[in-house]
């Protein structure tokens, strides 16, 4: 988190006081923490109140209103005001929870949705990449990376063999099934029908979500690339995906034309949207925690586990790392 990275700061001890106000606000006296000290104090406190809840913070040192934002934005919640009064500030935040974010945004149907928390569209999303994977290291390479607990792996191969882009599919399909994982195909609703597949990947240029459907069981998983464009990725919803992906975040190696997705845009679509929401671009363990704590439900990584030396370890830390929004 932006605001928790202070050069030369170490971690602050964490400590504030909860009082309870009238129904529906509290009181989180933090003073005696400086900044980012009482943002420490206050992420914990606010991580234990209730959805919906008011809280008047108080610290008696000036807060970096910039990095008060900011925590609340990375969280989901609703920056209201700062007021100093005599030595000491009151800042205060509105905790809303997922459900009530997005049914102020999308109105009371998508109460009715199911919970993106429940999709199995987690955590590591493997995309085997038959660019940067020969045949012979392909199903050694999905094998690790299931080991550390992939829990989707896209095949992608944008050859014109068919017949041969069948039988690996179809290999692949057989392993995740053994793990427990689903299988993805890039592009191609129909070979992920023939394959035995769980689902199909669509980019702008591919079949519609509708389109997929009919070629597919009712029971697959539809994802759409939506790059940079949340428009997209709320037509996506509105037609019947299972999840959108966003990026690229950082650099792809694989794809270095690839549009720049923001952080922001992530936070917002978390508002927004009721699917579970995929980064892509250039992400590593090293760098995917500010991507789960703005709002991913899983990270799509090509280089960023295949190229590590242990696929199977890269692929566990990377896990971890996106269980912080989990």
């Amino acid at each position: 988190m932006g605001w928790l990275r202070k050069k030369g700061r170490r971690e602050p001890t964490i400590r504030s006081r909860v009082s309870r106000l009238p129904e529906g606000e509290v009181a989180i006296d933090a003073r005696g923490q400086t900044c980012p000290g009482y943002l420490l104090a206050i992420n914990r406190a606010m991580d234990g109140l209730d959805d919906g809840t008011e809280a008047h913070l108080l610290v008696d040192y000036p807060p970096c209103t910039e990095d008060v934002r900011a925590w609340a934005d990375e969280k989901g919640y609703t920056f209201l005001d700062v007021v100093q009064e005599g030595g000491s500030w009151h800042i205060r935040v509105r905790k809303f929870g997922p459900s009530e974010i997005m049914g102020q945004a999308m109105g009371a149907a998508v109460d009715q949705a199911p919970d993106h928390r429940l999709s199995p569209v987690r955590g590591a999303y493997l995309i085997a990449d038959r660019e940067t994977l020969s045949a012979a290291a392909l199903e050694p390479a999905v094998r690790a990376a299931l080991e550390g607990g992939a829990g989707l792996v896209q095949y992608r191969d944008k050859s014109g063999d068919r017949e041969h882009r069948l039988a690996e599919a179809q290999a692949l399909a057989a392993l995740c099934h053994r793990h427990g994982a689903l299988l993805i195909v890039n592009d191609d609703p129909g070979l992920a029908r023939e394959a035995a597949a769980d689902g199909v990947h669509l980019g702008r240029d591919d079949v519609s979500v509708a389109g997929a459907r009919e070629i597919l069981d009712n029971g697959a998983l539809l994802g759409v690339s939506c790059y940079n464009q949340l428009e997209r990725a709320l037509a996506a919803q509105r037609a019947g995906a299972d999840y959108v992906a966003f990026g690229a975040f950082y650099p792809s190696p694989t794809k270095p034309e690839a549009p720049r997705a923001p952080l922001a845009l992530l936070r917002r679509a978390r508002r927004l949207l009721d699917l579970p929401i995929v980064v892509i671009g250039g992400i590593t363990p090293d760098n995917a925690a500010p991507l789960a704590l703005a709002g991913a439900d899983a990270a799509a990584v090509i280089s960023g586990v295949l190229g590590a030396e242990d696929i199977t370890a890269a692929t566990r830390r990377l896990n971890n790392l996106m269980r912080l929004h989990w």
